[in-house]
């Protein structure tokens, strides 16, 4: 991995509950030979719940202490 790389960005900010799964599910889907990628979710917490599900459920590695800020995280991989 090129440490100088930008890693594509999801921004959740204005986006509906109803409609970010959707949305998560097509960024990782469309970014993933790109890994790592990086979802900003702001402060919501309902969001962050909707948002870990999701990953949860699409089996993908993640960390949610993302550059020491509240609000991001990083899609490391996909689960072995």
């Amino acid at each position: 991995m090129n440490p100088h790389k930008q890693s594509p960005v999801l921004d959740l900010h204005g986006t509906k509950h109803a409609n970010m799964e959707e949305l998560v599910k097509n960024f990782i889907l469309m970014n993933q030979e790109q890994m790592p990628l990086e979802i900003i979710y702001g402060n919501s917490t309902a969001m962050y719940k909707l948002l870990t599900d999701c990953l949860k459920s699409m089996e993908v590695v993640y960390n949610d202490g993302y550059k020491n800020q509240y609000g991001r995280l990083l899609i490391l991989s996909w689960k072995d």
